[in-house]
């Protein structure tokens, strides 16, 4: 089943097709990612199969110290193993580790910077996390009681089991996280893997219950919960999309809820010599505009990372030269991360600026200005439209009259976009 689903996502378009029906070319772009019964499923779709594991880990722990739990001993040394080798191993640690094949909206045709990969073709190891999709597999979990029930009760788990990883499935096509593909094959993993355990339930004990070992028990079954809430806990979600807009004295925001900084230069004022972004996680893209607004930036921050964990954005004044400074920084850890930062600047303030992304792309988004760029740093250059022109070691130009426009890299790779 694996083997025929990942053939048929290889020869036809079918992931990027249903993803489309989806997607919107104006922001928002996953606007029923943002309806509230999709919320819900995203942030309580895994409970389920986490209290499932937990019950399976004290029915465990209890089958050694009370006699009438001994005939669960294996069931629920099944459903622990299951955890442990489904969701634990196999997809969020080797899938998602290594297999690095990039999100929806990551991949150009969703708006994103990188190229779409069809499953098992070799990605961007530790930076794209789409195949397999961990919040699935803990909604196929409750396939794996097909193999410990009997009658019609084994058929209604195993259906209700894929529905309900089906239905986590959906909820995060809808929001821009995963492809189909994603979801199905995981479906077959997940009955796969648990058809290959299926024995280990039938084992019979070949001891009994002795509470003299009970605290021995209590210690290592204790500790079994530990490590199933701990990996829960590292899968919580993070999603923080803020806007920045700077103003002229005087001049109203252009929409509530915005953070909003005074430019400090009038039209006749001098402008600021320096504008510089910097962020820990994330592409950069930066668009010169006829816009209202001396300058706009759009975050947006995922991942999945322990409580408390957070993006924080800080935005001020530089001291040395009255410059203007955004910077984002991380706190807490986090299994998961990556982010998007657009730059609109009003084409005629711009002077000099300075992009930094410790993890990530830069993209100068056109058009270009009609006064030219001077792009300066060491970085890996990619230019379909021969845009730039090289005029030294890690320095480029583009066309233009007037001022030139100074701008300062530092990033892994710079695209250039029409």
């Amino acid at each position: 089943m694996t083997a025929a689903l990942t053939v048929l996502f290889r020869v036809t378009e079918l992931d990027l097709r249903w993803q489309a029906l989806a997607y919107s070319p104006i922001e928002p772009h996953w606007p029923h990612g943002r309806l509230l019964g999709w919320v819900l499923v995203y942030h309580l779709g895994t409970l389920p199969g986490l209290m499932l594991s937990v019950l399976a880990a004290v029915g465990l722990g209890l089958s050694f110290v009370r006699t009438e739990f001994v005939r669960w001993r294996y069931p629920c040394l099944f459903l622990v193993l299951l955890l442990a080798l489904g969701p634990g191993l196999l997809i969020n640690l080797v899938a998602k580790g290594f297999g690095g094949r990039p999100r929806p909206d990551q991949i150009l045709e969703f708006g994103g910077l990188l190229q779409f990969r069809y499953p098992l073709q070799p990605g961007l190891p530790h930076k794209g996390f789409s195949f397999l999709c961990g919040h699935c597999s803990m909604g196929f979990m409750f396939m794996g009681l097909f193999f410990l029930l009997r009658g019609w009760k084994r058929w209604a788990c195993l259906l209700g089991g894929l529905l309900f990883g089906l239905l986590q499935g959906v909820g995060r096509m809808v929001q821009g996280a995963h492809f189909a593909s994603d979801a199905l094959l995981g479906a077959s993993v997940m009955f796969t893997l648990a058809a290959a355990l299926a024995p280990v339930a039938a084992w019979q004990p070949q001891a009994g219950a002795e509470r003299r070992h009970r605290l021995k028990v209590a210690g290592a079954t204790g500790l079994l919960i530990v490590l199933m809430v701990g990996g829960f806990l590292f899968s919580m979600p993070v999603r923080e999309e803020r806007v920045h807009v700077w103003l002229e004295p005087g001049q109203a925001s252009a929409a509530a809820g915005e953070a909003v900084l005074s430019w400090r230069a009038g039209h006749d004022a001098p402008n600021p010599a320096k504008v510089l972004v910097e962020v820990e996680v994330g592409d950069i893209s930066i668009a010169f505009r006829q816009q209202p607004e001396p300058m706009l930036i759009r975050s947006q921050v995922t991942g999945f990372a322990f409580p408390g964990a957070a993006s924080r954005i800080a935005a001020g004044y530089l001291e040395e030269d009255g410059g203007i400074f955004y910077r984002q920084r991380l706190s807490g850890l986090f299994a998961e991360k990556h982010g998007s930062f657009d730059v609109s600047l009003r084409e005629e303030l711009a002077q000099g600026l300075e992009l930094r992304t410790r993890d990530g792309q830069i993209v100068l988004a056109g058009p270009f200005p009609a006064r030219p760029l001077v792009v300066s740093s060491r970085f890996e250059l990619s230019d379909p439209g021969g845009r730039l022109t090289r005029v030294g070691e890690g320095t480029y130009t583009s066309a233009g009259e007037g001022a030139p426009i100074a701008l300062a890299l530092e990033a892994q790779k710079v695209l250039v976009r029409p």
